[in-house]
């Protein structure tokens, strides 16, 4: 079971480069997930069509340890990182996934509303 939580306006911005922490617990909810030597992907997608338009993985994810051991995943990405036809002011679908062979789950969902950032050219 994946634990749903959405990230708001303005806390994610096309055409910037973001950072944020995903807390990742147990199928209880509670619990901290230690999420050592795992490998993880991050992806953004459109609601209306499910078409990726963000897609992270490797250095993008550094686990580390939040309120449990290793139960952090610090998510980075940069302008470039976004699909050329990504639209601002609008809600996404989001998925933090365990992406190791044969072990995969999805860990955390929700949605993700994707901002403009002020020094941001038109997309």
């Amino acid at each position: 079971m994946a634990v749903r939580a959405n990230i708001g306006p303005d806390q994610f911005f096309i055409g910037d480069n973001n950072g944020f922490l995903i807390n990742v617990t147990q199928d209880d909810e509670v619990t901290p997930q230690d999420m050592t030597a795992w490998t993880l992907g991050f992806y953004v997608a459109t609601i209306w069509n499910g078409v990726n338009v963000l897609e992270l993985s490797g250095a993008s994810i550094v686990v580390q340890d939040g309120a449990g051991t290793k139960d952090q995943a610090a998510i980075t990405s940069a302008a470039a990182d976004f699909a050329a036809d990504t639209e601002p002011g609008d809600w996404y679908e989001y998925a933090l996934r365990r992406i190791d062979a044969g072990q995969e789950k999805v860990l955390t969902v929700g949605k993700i509303y994707l901002s403009r950032a002020a020094s941001a050219a038109p997309v």
